[in-house]
């Protein structure tokens, strides 16, 4: 790291490198709209916990894995930025960590597709059955992926912690962070303006790697 301080950090998958969450995709491909939409207002209204919604979601697929690889083709796209902001990374030794309540298995895959087959992802997984899928959580916790522990257990090894964001489910690591950075427009963006936490909106991974430039904490 040539004297600079070295840093980890923790990447949202779903709305974060992709333009939007693979299960809704997924779900829309099957016209299960009404579905998902009943769903999302459980969730917003209280009803539902992340690790609930998630469960039903997964539930209502029942396509085998490299079906679902195969339609998120079409319907997922990643960030053009973050492939070469993985690359400047590696490159540098930096730790660059996927953490996400979204499906590990074709998270990998999806990676897979640009050449990203070295970053570690720390997301749930399942069992694709053919009655519908069933969710293999990595923890207890409402979430089903409780994000915040990474990021203090980095904090606590002595990295200077990043994450980058969207959604509800980055709030409890962006709390535990030094650095942050929200895609624009999303809940986390208001959430930290609403907690008068510090943070950089950001569009792609361009602006993550340009302000982490600029702090020193990565290679111009």
């Amino acid at each position: 790291m040539n004297g600079r301080q070295q840093i980890a950090i923790f990447v949202d998958f779903n709305g974060t490198i992709t333009n939007r969450d693979m299960l809704a995709a997924l779900l829309e491909s099957y016209d299960r709209k009404t579905l998902l939409a009943s769903i999302t207002q459980a969730r917003n209204n209280g009803f539902l916990s992340l690790r609930e919604r998630i469960a039903r979601e997964a539930a209502a697929i029942t396509c085998s894995l490299m079906e679902a690889e195969a339609r998120l083709r079409t319907l997922v796209t990643i960030d053009p930025a973050f492939p070469p902001f993985y690359r400047r990374c590696l490159s540098e030794g930096v730790s660059l960590v996927v953490v996400s309540s979204g499906i590990e298995s074709l998270i990998t895959r999806i990676l897979g597709r640009y050449g990203i087959d070295t970053i570690p992802v720390f997301a749930n997984d399942v069992d694709p059955r053919p009655d519908g899928w069933r969710v293999k959580f990595r923890d207890s916790t409402a979430e089903g992926n409780a994000k915040r522990p990474y990021v203090e257990a980095a904090a606590r090894d002595g990295y200077r912690t990043v994450i980058v964001g969207d959604d509800e489910s980055d709030f409890g690591m962006a709390i535990a962070a030094d650095v942050r950075f929200a895609k624009c427009g999303t809940p986390l963006e208001t959430f930290l303006q609403e907690c008068g936490l510090a943070f950089h909106a950001i569009e792609s991974f361009d602006d993550v790697y340009e302000r982490l430039a600029l702090e020193h904490l990565l290679a111009h």
